[in-house]
C-alpha cells in the first residue's frame, strides 16, 4: 500500500504536459539530458492498443527508469525517430502498478 501511495504521489505531482527533444546527441526530457551512452533501450508499453509510456530504460543506479506518458499519435511519431539512435526492446510490458494506476485514472 505505500508503494501505491508513493507512486500515486509521483503521479500527481508530475507535470501533464512534458517537453521533449530529440537530437543527435540526446534526448531533453523537460531540464534532463541524456545522452544516448546514458540510455540502454526504449519501449513504447502498451495497454490492449493504446500506448500509455515512452520508457526510456536507464544505465543509472537507483532511477534505472524514466516513464514519460505518450499516446497513439505521440508513439506512431517517435518511434522512427528514436530508433535511429537507441535500441528498441519491444517485451517491454505495462507493470501491475501501472495498469491500477492507469485503471484508476491516476
Amino acid at each position: 500500500m505505500l508503494i501505491v501511495g508513493f507512486f500515486f504521489f509521483l503521479e500527481n505531482n508530475a507535470e501533464d504536459t512534458v517537453t521533449i527533444h530529440i537530437t543527435e546527441l540526446w534526448i531533453k526530457v523537460q531540464d534532463i539530458f541524456y545522452d544516448y551512452s546514458r540510455i540502454s533501450s526504449y519501449s513504447i508499453v502498451y495497454s490492449s492498443d493504446q500506448a500509455l509510456f515512452l520508457r526510456l530504460n536507464l544505465k543509472k543506479r537507483g532511477v534505472w527508469v524514466a516513464n514519460l506518458r505518450i499516446d497513439n499519435k505521440i508513439a506512431s511519431e517517435i518511434r522512427p525517430i528514436i530508433s535511429q539512435y537507441i535500441e528498441e526492446n519491444p517485451k517491454e510490458e505495462i507493470t501491475v502498478l501501472e495498469r491500477i494506476t492507469h485503471f484508476l485514472q491516476l
